[in-house]
């Protein structure tokens, strides 16, 4: 896939009316969302057909149930982070005007699909709901410097037993819409991307990606250097990986200059 630039277009707001601070909300209905979570997942999706369709009533019970509790503004008074739930992933915004719910649909495959529940704030007090699917579902987020409220939020997704794709978006409010547009999508094999990262204080994307069969087309054109020559010192969640020390490697940086992110 490599690294892209196009637009990811969430599906309309599934709330049309203004959120209210007017509703009763606690980390508790939340948490019991996170519970049918883990009973969902605990599911063996390879099972008979009832339990696929188990699988698949859950999943629903489990958006509905989110959807509903996220209309309510007052969302954003709860003390809650990623280390509220076990198996329901969280992430916002450092000023939470977006929150992102993910959890994994234990739809069983290599392609790992994970269902995502933004909800957002247009407006202060006005809280509104979307879905979106594949290479959008941030689980980090940076504030941006813009004159408009707008984020970069990074995600990664599984897409086979050994492929993963990791992915920049730029998130920014149109009218009521939560507008995604995609910055870079980076596909390669585990542990190949060696590095994908944003400094906030100079505004930039930088990524290090190895070559390999998922994204040597799009590297094709890409000036490359040696993995040798780089004198990269991997972190330790590569303990056991040593790639190839004649391996080509790409190298680049986006920089944000106030509305969209543009090659250095």
């Amino acid at each position: 896939m490599g690294l892209l630039s196009c637009q990811n277009n969430p599906a309309d707001s599934s709330n049309e009316d203004e959120g209210t601070y007017n509703c009763e909300i606690t980390k508790d209905q939340f948490q019991s969302v996170d519970s049918l979570v883990t009973v969902m997942n605990d599911l063996d999706p390879w099972g008979s057909d009832t339990v696929l369709d188990s699988i698949a009533t859950l999943n629903d019970s489990i958006e509905k149930r989110l959807t509903n509790l996220l209309q309510c503004g007052a969302v954003e008074t709860l003390d809650i982070s990623s280390e509220t739930f076990d198996n329901l992933y969280y992430a916002q915004t450092p000023d939470g005007r977006i929150r992102n719910f993910h959890w994994y649909a234990n739809n069983g495959g290599t392609w790992q699909e994970m269902r995502r529940i933004y909800q957002y704030y247009p407006k202060p007090k006005q809280a509104k709901t979307t879905t979106v699917d594949y290479f959008a579902g941030a689980t980090r987020f940076f504030q941006l410097k813009s004159e408009e409220p707008m984020y970069l939020g990074m995600g990664i997704d599984k897409t086979c037993s050994t492929c993963l794709v990791e992915y920049a978006d730029l998130f920014s409010f149109q009218a009521d819409t939560l507008k995604i547009d995609n910055v870079a999508s980076l596909e390669s094999r585990m542990g190949d991307l060696i590095s994908f990262d944003f400094d906030s204080t100079s505004q930039t994307l930088h990524y290090v990606m190895i070559v390999d069969d998922m994204n040597e087309d799009w590297a094709v054109d890409k000036p490359k250097q040696k993995f040798k020559d780089l004198n990269i010192e991997l972190g330790d969640e590569y303990e056991g990986y040593e790639p190839d020390p004649n391996s080509d490697v790409v190298m680049g940086s986006l920089v944000f200059n106030g509305k969209a992110f543009v090659e250095k």
